[in-house]
């Protein structure tokens, strides 16, 4: 299984009005994309839920450190897991989606949260950024 990503393009993610002027102006917004980018990867690795009773899994650590942010170009980034235990990468069993080709695993559904959404939750705070950066272009 791939790893487990979600892309942002920040001129994707502006209303139509800034649109144009913010594919003119990528290189204002790649600051502001790859800071929302690496905070969001933060929030991503907080502390994991307690473990199922009963588990005698010994906790690595690895999910949490398999967090990256990179640059696919220009104001485009990409938020990956690419945690592998030896044997492929597992990261969208325990955060994947409900469906899909990265489902999360059902022993893991409602214990851990899934990678989508939380991103979903910080999209407002880029599109914020960078709406304040296009405005102190345009005026």
């Amino acid at each position: 299984m791939p790893e487990y990503k979600f892309n942002v393009r920040s001129t994707n993610r502006v209303r139509n009005q800034l649109r144009t002027l913010a594919a003119a102006h990528k290189e204002v917004l790649d600051p502001v994309t790859r800071k929302w980018a690496q905070e969001t990867r933060s929030f991503l690795k907080r502390p994991y839920p307690p473990p199922p009773p009963e588990s005698s899994y010994k906790r690595t650590g690895r999910l949490g450190n398999s967090f990256a942010v990179r640059q696919k170009g220009v104001a485009w980034y990409e938020i990956v897991n690419t945690a592998d235990a030896g044997k492929g990468p597992y990261g969208s069993w325990v955060i994947g989606d409900d469906d899909g080709d990265f489902r999360q695993a059902r022993i893991h559904s409602g214990r851990w949260y899934q990678m989508g959404p939380e991103i979903e939750k910080k999209l407002p705070d880029l599109r914020a950024a960078i709406e304040q950066a296009m405005n102190r272009i345009a005026s």
